[in-house]
């Protein structure tokens, strides 16, 4: 393992956590918008 290789997956690495972080706030975000639907939709019931 060169010092070039090690420096460019670590870069590789932070990049696809990066990514997969993003991805995981998206899902949170879309879990909570389905709640605050559903929590509306109740509300509006007469």
């Amino acid at each position: 393992m060169s010092y070039l290789n090690q420096k460019y997956l670590k870069i590789k690495y932070q990049q696809i956590s990066r990514r997969r972080k993003k991805e995981e706030g998206k899902r949170k975000k879309e879990k909570v918008d389905e709640g605050t639907e559903k929590l509306s939709q109740l509300s509006t019931r007469p």
